[in-house]
């Protein structure tokens, strides 16, 4: 049994995972979906999501406890939240599941993606930023395969001090897979970034990985906020 799953960590991105759930549906992709929800979501944004009848998965905080925490250089390490993206590994530990695809809260699925479920872990679109002398995976759109042991041994690792953690799960993930040969590159479409690349047309994954259309829609272009609003706007209950 496959599913979908995302993550938020604070009522902020509610309506990100709605108009996802929307689109997801939009375009026949009818496997459960589920979402990891730390304790910062309140109980209110919570029923909002249960009203979708999507599945909340309670997800423990993953902290970074190790001694270079210095060397994080994305937003949240920055503010010492590198949390809010550790956290993330939690879906390997949704065994009940053969095959996960992951995707963040501030993307749009703009076409049918079940495609994916046949790459084998680890799948994901190669980035990367020059700015950050980052040359590995993006984390917004993941496939995985739950194991209780790849989630041990991520914690294990996570706690070595041996890892490259510069852009927090990202980078350390990237750095773990490629060590064991296990990252499948699949098509750039299939995580496409605002921030580089803003028209939404031939995507199958549409990522708003700078300001959010819900939050800030007069930083972006408009006809990107007019698609999410469209899919935010639909009912799929």
């Amino acid at each position: 049994m496959n599913a979908y799953i995302s993550y938020v960590c604070s009522d902020n991105f509610i309506p990100g995972i709605i108009a996802l759930y929307n689109s997801l549906r939009h375009f026949g992709c009818d496997k459960d979906f589920l979402v990891m929800v730390t304790d910062d979501v309140t109980e209110e944004a919570r029923q909002k999501l249960c009203e979708r009848n999507l599945e909340i998965v309670d997800a423990e905080k993953i902290y970074y406890t190790g001694k270079h925490k210095d060397k994080i250089l994305d937003r949240y390490g920055k503010k010492d939240e590198s949390w809010k993206m550790f956290t993330k590994i939690n879906i390997w530990k949704q065994i009940k599941y053969e095959k996960l695809i992951y995707i963040d809260a501030d993307t749009l699925v703009l076409e049918n993606i079940d495609e994916l479920f046949s790459v084998e872990e680890l799948g994901a679109v190669k980035g990367g930023s020059v700015v950050l002398q980052y040359d590995g995976i993006e984390a917004g759109v993941l496939v995985i395969r739950p194991s209780i042991e790849t989630y041990n041994h991520l914690i294990e690792a996570l706690d070595r001090d041996t890892y490259d953690i510069k852009m927090s799960d990202q980078s350390f993930l990237n750095h773990y897979f490629t060590k064991l040969e296990k990252i499948n590159y699949i098509p750039e479409k299939y995580n496409r970034m605002y921030k580089k690349n803003n028209n939404p047309m031939g995507s199958a994954v549409f990522h708003f990985n700078s300001d959010k259309p819900w939050i800030e829609p007069d930083r972006i272009i408009r006809p990107c906020v007019e698609v999410w609003n469209y899919f935010y706007e639909k009912n799929y209950d």
